[in-house]
């Protein structure tokens, strides 16, 4: 049988990004996930090819579409590594093709000069998990998708403490601030990766991006401290923070609290079903913070990595 792994990036896959949501959407239901239908149809895929050198990768079996693989590559992480996640059309997953591209993928990230080869599993999908862990993939961290009833949600926006003023993100402007303050948020976390400036700028034109719903925490003397990013996604009952985060010198004044609350009344304002977050297992601080404001923990993604050296 003859393969190709097909390494495009868009519009040059323009023609296959309908049956990649497909193929994504049908990996969902086998597994039971509704939650991540929404974020994984059309509009996901083309925001996907948007991420520069890296990206959506169709693969192919003769001249049908059977999967797609995202790549991306964080060469300047501590343990330089490459993140691969392959999805295939669960009708297709006896094929033999999420071996052949395995290997497909393992040697890329050796020419790439990857010290380390990581992905992510729903916690759910033994097959994978069976098959990562036969070729010596080691469990890094759990990762948790929470929950909340938006009437949980503040009545009327919050207001910060004295001495702190908030605003919204300026396009073209705020790009690389926002970088500065995500790297310097997260660069303990297990599953960190350095962000650019370019990234962050490609955010901007993605579905969904509204620089309303992106906020920053500032000084009265101008020093950005904090900031979150939150996502009305396609279906509009579809609500996400996806980036909230206290630079480590301001951490413990309640800021994080702050900025949780007025993110969850911004996103309630849109009468969402639910608004939700992702946040690694074994972040205490944060898990206690997002359960005290009424979030619950409804999937578990697994982070796996195996090393390239030795």
């Amino acid at each position: 049988m003859k393969r190709t792994l097909t390494l495009r990036m868009a519009p040059a896959v323009a023609d296959d990004l309908e049956r990649l949501a497909e193929i994504q959407q049908a990996s969902c239901t086998r597994l039971g996930d509704p939650i991540s239908l929404t974020s994984h149809d059309l509009a996901a895929m083309q925001s996907w090819t948007r991420i520069g050198p890296d990206g959506v990768h169709v693969i192919r079996d003769d001249d049908a579409t059977v999967g797609l693989l995202r790549y991306a590559r964080f060469l300047d992480a501590s343990t330089p590594s490459v993140l691969a996640i392959v999805t295939v059309d669960p009708e297709r997953r006896d094929s033999g093709i999420a071996d052949w591209t395995y290997e497909q993928i393992l040697e890329r990230a050796r020419s790439d000069g990857a010290a380390a080869l990581d992905t992510v599993v729903d916690s759910r999908d033994m097959d994978t998990r069976d098959f990562l862990k036969h070729r010596d993939f080691e469990q890094l961290v759990s990762v948790w998708t929470m929950e909340a009833d938006p009437d949980f949600a503040p009545a009327e926006a919050p207001q910060p403490s004295s001495g702190f003023h908030l605003r919204v993100y300026r396009i073209g402007e705020d790009a690389a601030l926002l970088t500065d303050l995500y790297n310097r948020t997260f660069d303990q976390h297990v599953t960190f990766a350095p962000s650019t400036v370019e990234e962050t700028r490609s955010i901007e034109t993605t579905p969904g991006f509204d620089p309303d719903l992106t906020t920053l925490l500032e000084t009265d003397g101008g020093e950005a401290v904090a900031y979150a990013r939150t996502t009305l996604r396609a279906d509009p009952n579809d609500a996400w923070i996806d980036m909230l985060g206290v630079i480590p010198e301001y951490q413990g004044r309640g800021l994080g609290r702050y900025m949780l609350l007025d993110c969850m009344y911004r996103l309630a304002q849109a009468r969402p079903r639910a608004i939700r977050l992702s946040v690694e297992g074994i972040n205490d601080r944060a898990t206690a913070l997002y359960d005290s404001e009424g979030f619950m923990k409804i999937r578990t993604r697994i982070c796996y990595r195996k090393s390239l050296t030795g």
